[in-house]
């Protein structure tokens, strides 16, 4: 049975879409228009993820803590860890919060 969560479609991952956690394997990013059709441009970042069809968007809290997974993981000093390039391969968990 559809309820109003059915009606608010979204090219990037939601909640909704995130029923359980899921591990996901970053594969790379795009720059993207977040704003409604219509409106001025709104540019951010998104990572695209080999476990959905939908990118995940980046804000600044995802992104310093994918950055010190990418630091832990690979070794990387913190500069070279925000890198977005060398995200490429990390291994993150997407749930609901």
């Amino acid at each position: 049975m559809p309820t109003t969560d059915d009606l608010k479609r979204s090219k990037f991952v939601t909640q909704k879409d995130v029923e359980t956690a899921i591990l996901a394997t970053i594969t790379g990013w795009e720059e993207t228009n977040f704003a409604k059709e219509g409106t001025e441009p709104d540019m951010g970042y998104a990572l695209t993820l080999k476990e959905t069809d939908k990118p995940l968007s980046l804000n600044p809290t995802k992104g310093q803590v994918i950055t010190e997974i990418c630091r832990l993981e690979k070794g990387l000093p913190f500069e070279k860890a925000k890198d977005f390039n060398n995200w490429k391969g990390l291994r993150i968990v997407v749930y609901r919060d």
